[in-house]
């Protein structure tokens, strides 16, 4: 139980501080025309003499922006596993025995991306965060690194990042809808607003490389000017203009992330709790006990071997299991369809999980989703939405009552 109070309370202290940052947001003096996403950037924390009048820039509008911050995610993951009866003569005996076996590469995979939720600032008025790309961005599906030379689970040395990866954040009014320009070559008018870089500087110290990378472009810890930078467009004079109305690609990965919860705590009560969930997977049809998860050296997480499109992975420390597929957010018809096959699997693995475990164990146990890419769509995998154990906020909250505000921010019940 420490342990799991231990990692999840650290992903909360994370959010905790993003939205610190955000909420903190204030108006500033400093404002730029009609420039790149990259010479915003650059002036700006090279604390240039900047112009007093609204920004102009260019990009692609997305909700979603990548984030290491779940309990269950390794770049590392088994692809294309396939199944295939072999028969084999025993030298000496005069016998063939056949079976299975079964067959994979491995890959990296990407990032999962994260819809964050409505704030409310200092000055309280309420905003919801919307990311600004360059508008040659395709999206946040990563290429890899060529024979990456070092840790093959870390992020930051397997895959490529460049500036089409890295956004600034947009302030938007809650009560309006922008659906309409998401994943389009638009225009943006607003106004420059900071942060202060005490914030910004608490906020790094709880980041993992990749993320500091990915957010170079509006966090700077040593910058000579304020630490966080972001563009409001809730002004009135603010404007989100279509450039070129066809829906442009921009593909995601998407994932859903639960714990299993039970009482008796023990090592091989665990492990076959663990054997259970891994074997009750959809795409495990008829694999058997002997390769179920492969890890990497001493990372928590294991890919699940599997087939299909929907990758799954588990940290059998914790109990907890993730489903990740790549989504195309820039066409509906296919994002509906991809949710549709997700939201089934994950009925169908927790059901399953559920039955099998209080038939074999005698443990009523309980499948909390505690994180999604995107908390809109929560309830396809609860009828509850995002939800934690009593017992396991309260031990969480006991060690950081500032935890309390990230569990609320990413919605996440005790059913209260």
């Amino acid at each position: 139980m420490l342990s799991e109070i231990k990692a999840i309370g650290a992903i909360f202290n994370i959010f905790s501080k993003l939205k610190d940052g955000f909420t903190q947001l204030k108006k500033s003096n400093l404002l730029l025309n009609e420039t790149s996403i990259h010479s915003i950037v650059e002036n700006y924390f090279g604390f240039q003499q900047l112009p007093n009048s609204n920004i102009k820039l260019h990009g692609k509008l997305s909700w979603y922006s990548t984030n290491t911050n779940f309990l269950v995610y390794s770049p590392f993951n088994t692809k294309g596993t396939t199944e295939q009866d072999v028969s084999t003569t025993i030298k000496g005996i005069n016998k063939r025995f056949t079976g299975s076996q079964l067959t994979f590469t491995s890959h990296r995979l990407s990032v999962p991306s994260l819809k964050l939720n409505e704030i409310k600032l200092t000055d309280d008025s309420s905003a919801r965060i919307i990311w600004l790309y360059p508008q040659s961005s395709g999206g946040l599906i990563l290429e890899t690194i060529s024979n990456p030379k070092e840790d093959m689970s870390a992020p930051l040395t397997v895959f490529k990042v460049d500036e089409n990866h890295r956004p600034i954040p947009c302030l938007v009014d809650p009560h309006t809808n922008i659906d309409n320009v998401t994943n389009k070559t638009v225009e943006v008018i607003g106004k420059i607003i900071t942060a202060p870089l005490s914030v910004v500087n608490t906020l790094m110290e709880t980041l993992d490389p990749f993320m500091i990378n990915m957010y170079s472009n509006f966090y700077r810890p040593f910058s000579a000017n304020e630490g966080m930078l972001a563009i409001d467009l809730r002004t009135p004079d603010s404007k989100i203009k279509i450039i070129e109305e066809k829906a442009q690609s921009f593909n995601i990965a998407y994932t859903v992330q639960a714990k299993i919860e039970f009482q008796d705590s023990s090592g091989d009560l665990r492990d076959e709790i663990n054997n259970i969930a891994i074997n009750s997977i959809p795409d495990r049809q008829g694999m058997g006990d002997n390769v179920s998860s492969i890890g990497v050296k001493e990372h928590p997480v294991n890919s699940i071997v599997t087939i299909g499109d929907i990758s799954w992975q588990g940290n059998p420390i914790l109990s907890a299991y993730a489903m990740t597929t790549e989504l195309e957010t820039h066409d509906a018809r296919l994002y509906q369809e991809k949710m549709t096959k997700m939201a089934y699997s994950w009925q169908v693995w927790q059901k399953k999980t559920r039955n099998d475990i209080k038939r074999k164990t005698g443990q009523d146990i309980k499948i909390n989703p505690i994180m999604c890419s995107n908390t809109n769509n929560a309830h396809l995998f609860h009828p509850n939405g995002m939800l934690l154990s009593r017992e396991l906020e309260e031990r969480i909250l006991s060690k950081n009552p500032e935890t309390r505000k990230s569990i609320d921010w990413l919605k996440i019940s005790t059913g209260r």
